[in-house]
């Protein structure tokens, strides 16, 4: 290595030194190098000694340590450039001294070429952005876990949820796997960093809601006024398509007639990889009188026409239009339970499918998530009585003094024991009533009866006597008095499971796009 001025002749014929010193020194290839080194002497050896241990690195092929790296970070941008001109600075070394708002723009780009959506790639790129702004940092290596942690504790102590706290350390986190990942940083930081228990600070609990307040709120909005670009009747089948299918708000919104597969033994609605959550697609089934519902939708339709038109899910305008459904049809919004905001229609969906004894794994395939946990823990509500009832369905218990005979209590609960319990096991838990909608109904004999039970139920009154009347009208206070969350097939909204009273609204008095 050597330290030395170049000498140059000025125009008045002198001989002359350059301010700058330089550095002379061979690279990996034992080629002569020469780079400019700073006025200051000391400083340009210093540079020439890192250079030869930068030198010597390249030979062995490792990688820089973290002194080296420290050092790399603080040269000029001019000075890593020519480095990596001469292959003793790789891709990463270079990009070490860039600034993080660059890196944000090349990662926000990268999430674009991926496919997301620009609602996503904002997001993402403006938590991950307050993160850093707030913590100071300015390049790679200047990063630390200890000060991310301690603004994401800053972030909850200022109002916010620990789910969003968690939010905001995954979107830094993922900019700090990108970086690894495009070999623009050696190592990531924040790697070890783990986000906090959610379940512990829970700020907006959402509810199930009770089939008496489905009830309310289908009756409500079907003669409601325009809202959020939406008339009566369309909110009222867009609520019905939601408890009916569990999707979300944006997959909705989505929908088109080409979208439907109605006219088919087994009806279906499609999901487009682009419009769902999880950017891969899916096929739901529909219940049968969800179907009918939506043959009345697509009639006057377009084949590309959306099912719900306007901005009201591009906006987030869902929750404050069930909102003021719900106010109109005098449920509440809130409760002790949670709030009954849109999303809380997919839990109802899926908890009225958990109770109409679907497995696990069906719930969370029809709910598309990655994790039965997740669709288990977080989507499904279990009363009391829920509860109560699983209790009561267990053995008796071979107590001493109690006198209960454990083979008599086993043909108990399988309904072998008595008449009346055979009866009480064959008889429907309502009996069905015959519909008597019009054009906007929901009808669902399909679903909970037709006059072939009623048949049936007469056949054994005449046997029996008055014995099956009394049985099903004790099933019928008993079941008034539970959590008031019956156990029907989720996206049933026919008449004679939410009681409806006959409306005299016939096909011919509805016309698309005005409120009935």
């Amino acid at each position: 290595m050597r330290v030395f001025r170049q000498r140059f002749t000025g125009r008045d014929g002198k001989t002359k030194q350059s301010r700058k010193w330089y550095v002379e020194f061979k690279d990996h290839l034992d080629t002569a190098r020469r780079i400019p080194g700073f006025t200051d002497k000391g400083l340009t050896v210093e540079l020439g000694r890192k250079l030869e241990k930068l030198v010597s690195l390249r030979v062995l092929g490792d990688t820089p340590g973290p002194e080296i790296t420290r050092w790399l970070e603080s040269l000029p941008a001019d000075l890593r450039r020519k480095l990596a001109d001469i292959s003793l600075l790789d891709s990463r070394s270079v990009a070490s001294g860039k600034p993080l708002n660059e890196h944000l723009n090349d990662f926000k780009a990268n999430l674009r070429n991926a496919g997301r959506s620009e609602e996503y790639c904002n997001t993402v790129t403006a938590r991950a952005t307050r993160i850093i702004e707030r913590c100071g940092f300015q390049v790679i290596g200047g990063m630390s876990a200890s000060r991310v942690q301690a603004c994401l504790a800053d972030l909850k102590n200022e109002g916010l949820g620990q789910r969003t706290v968690n939010h905001y350390l995954q979107a830094i986190k993922q900019f700090t796997r990108w970086l690894v990942s495009d070999r623009r940083a050696g190592e990531n930081p924040l790697a070890h960093l783990r986000a906090g228990n959610a379940q512990l600070d829970v700020r907006r609990e959402r509810r199930e809601m009770a089939t008496d307040e489905i009830l309310k709120l289908l009756e409500a909005t079907l003669v409601g006024m325009r809202i959020y670009g939406l008339t009566g009747w369309e909110r009222y089948t867009l609520y019905a398509a939601a408890l009916g299918t569990g999707l979300r708000a944006k997959e909705l919104a989505s929908l088109t007639p080409k979208h439907c597969e109605l006219n088919v033994e087994l009806p279906t609605v499609r999901i487009d990889a682009a419009d769902e959550k999880s950017r891969r697609g899916d096929v739901i089934p529909l219940p049968a009188d969800l179907t009918r519902l939506l043959k009345q939708v697509i009639a006057h339709l377009e084949p590309a026409a959306r099912l719900w038109p306007g901005t009201w899910a591009e906006k987030r305008r869902g929750s404050k239009m069930i909102q003021h459904d719900l106010n109109q049809a005098g449920v509440p919004y809130r409760t002790d339970e949670g709030q009954a905001d849109f999303h809380s229609l997919r839990h109802t969906y899926l908890s009225r499918l958990g109770r109409s004894g679907a497995s696990p794994k069906a719930m969370q395939r029809l709910a598309r998530h990655t994790s039965v946990e997740l669709t288990i823990g977080r989507y499904t509500h279990a009363s009391l009585y829920d509860l109560a009832s699983a209790v009561d369905g267990l053995p008796a218990l071979p107590l001493a003094g109690s006198g209960a005979e454990p083979e008599t209590e086993e043909l108990k609960a399988t309904g072998t024991d008595s008449a009346d319990a055979i009866l009480g096991n064959v008889l429907p838990l309502r009996l069905p009533a015959q519909p008597a909608f019009g054009c906007d109904s929901v009808q669902s004999s399909a679903v909970m009866g037709r006059h072939d039970d009623t048949e049936k139920t007469e056949v054994l009154e005449e046997a029996v006597g008055e014995t099956p009347r009394k049985n099903q009208e004790n099933m019928d206070v008993s079941h008034q008095s539970g959590s008031g969350r019956e156990s029907n097939p989720p996206g049933d909204f026919s008449a004679a499971t939410l009681g409806l009273k006959p409306r005299a609204v016939t096909r011919s008095a509805y016309t698309p796009g005005r409120d009935l």
